[in-house]
Protein backbone atom coordinates (compact mmCIF):
# COMPACT_ATOMS: atom_id res chain seq x y z
CA UNK A 1 0.00 0.00 0.00
CA UNK A 2 1.69 3.16 -1.31
CA UNK A 3 -0.39 6.95 -0.08
CA UNK A 4 0.63 10.21 -0.39
CA UNK A 5 1.21 13.16 2.33
CA UNK A 6 -2.29 14.26 1.53
CA UNK A 7 -4.03 10.46 2.19
CA UNK A 8 -2.48 10.04 5.37
CA UNK A 9 -3.51 13.58 6.52
CA UNK A 10 -6.80 12.98 5.71
CA UNK A 11 -7.00 9.67 7.80
CA UNK A 12 -5.72 11.84 10.52
CA UNK A 13 -8.84 12.51 13.36
CA UNK A 14 -9.06 16.12 13.86
CA UNK A 15 -6.41 16.90 15.97
CA UNK A 16 -9.04 19.30 18.05
CA UNK A 17 -10.77 16.24 19.02
CA UNK A 18 -7.89 14.15 20.44
CA UNK A 19 -6.62 14.54 24.09
CA UNK A 20 -2.39 14.17 24.11
CA UNK A 21 0.36 15.53 25.41
CA UNK A 22 2.47 14.90 22.47
CA UNK A 23 2.81 18.13 20.45
CA UNK A 24 1.22 18.28 17.38
CA UNK A 25 2.75 17.93 14.00
CA UNK A 26 5.61 19.85 13.15
CA UNK A 27 4.67 20.30 9.52
CA UNK A 28 3.59 18.94 6.33
CA UNK A 29 6.91 17.54 6.36
CA UNK A 30 6.40 15.64 9.16
CA UNK A 31 3.17 14.12 7.45
CA UNK A 32 5.44 13.21 4.34
CA UNK A 33 8.27 11.73 6.32
CA UNK A 34 5.62 9.68 8.64
CA UNK A 35 3.78 8.51 5.09
CA UNK A 36 7.01 7.33 3.68
CA UNK A 37 8.05 5.60 7.05
CA UNK A 38 4.67 3.57 6.97
CA UNK A 39 4.78 2.77 2.82
CA UNK A 40 8.49 2.02 3.55
CA UNK A 41 7.75 -0.48 6.62
CA UNK A 42 4.53 -2.15 5.02
CA UNK A 43 6.18 -5.64 5.31
CA UNK A 44 6.98 -5.09 8.88
CA UNK A 45 3.38 -4.38 10.12
CA UNK A 46 1.90 -6.77 12.77
CA UNK A 47 -0.86 -6.43 15.48
CA UNK A 48 0.06 -4.29 18.19
CA UNK A 49 3.28 -2.17 16.51
CA UNK A 50 4.41 1.07 17.70
CA UNK A 51 6.79 3.12 15.09
CA UNK A 52 7.98 6.71 16.38
CA UNK A 53 9.28 9.54 14.09
CA UNK A 54 11.89 11.03 16.30
CA UNK A 55 12.42 14.77 15.92
CA UNK A 56 15.09 16.49 17.92
CA UNK A 57 12.31 17.72 20.20
CA UNK A 58 10.59 14.42 21.35
CA UNK A 59 13.78 12.09 20.79
CA UNK A 60 14.67 11.42 24.73
CA UNK A 61 11.67 10.62 25.79
CA UNK A 62 10.92 8.35 22.53
CA UNK A 63 14.22 6.52 23.50
CA UNK A 64 13.41 6.11 27.22
CA UNK A 65 10.15 6.95 29.09
CA UNK A 66 8.19 5.84 26.19
CA UNK A 67 10.16 2.87 25.20
CA UNK A 68 9.79 1.66 29.22
CA UNK A 69 6.24 2.73 29.22
CA UNK A 70 5.34 0.19 25.94
CA UNK A 71 7.56 -2.71 27.69
CA UNK A 72 6.32 -2.39 31.07
CA UNK A 73 2.85 -1.06 31.24
CA UNK A 74 1.34 -1.82 27.20
CA UNK A 75 3.20 -4.69 27.00
CA UNK A 76 3.29 -3.69 23.13
CA UNK A 77 5.04 -6.89 20.78
CA UNK A 78 7.26 -4.74 19.12
CA UNK A 79 8.11 -1.12 19.01
CA UNK A 80 10.58 0.88 16.11
CA UNK A 81 11.93 4.08 16.18
CA UNK A 82 12.96 6.15 13.07
CA UNK A 83 15.04 9.37 13.13
CA UNK A 84 14.25 11.17 9.30
CA UNK A 85 17.20 13.63 10.48
CA UNK A 86 19.91 10.86 11.06
CA UNK A 87 18.34 7.72 9.33
CA UNK A 88 18.67 5.66 12.37
CA UNK A 89 16.28 3.10 12.46
CA UNK A 90 15.92 0.61 15.22
CA UNK A 91 13.26 -1.60 16.49
CA UNK A 92 12.72 -3.52 19.85
CA UNK A 93 10.76 -7.53 20.39
CA UNK A 94 9.20 -8.08 23.49
CA UNK A 95 10.84 -11.16 24.92
CA UNK A 96 9.66 -12.10 28.08
CA UNK A 97 9.45 -9.19 30.31
CA UNK A 98 12.18 -6.98 28.53
CA UNK A 99 12.37 -5.45 24.92
CA UNK A 100 15.30 -7.13 22.79
CA UNK A 101 16.70 -5.01 19.94
CA UNK A 102 15.40 -6.69 16.81
CA UNK A 103 16.13 -4.98 13.84
CA UNK A 104 19.27 -2.20 13.74
CA UNK A 105 20.58 -1.96 10.15
CA UNK A 106 24.50 -1.97 9.92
Amino acid sequence: MVMTAQQLADLMPDATQLESNEPEMESSLHYAQLALLVACLEWLWRDDLIVELLSPATEKTDRSLKKALYQDRFRTPEYFWFSPETLEFEGYRLVGQHYLMNFHPG
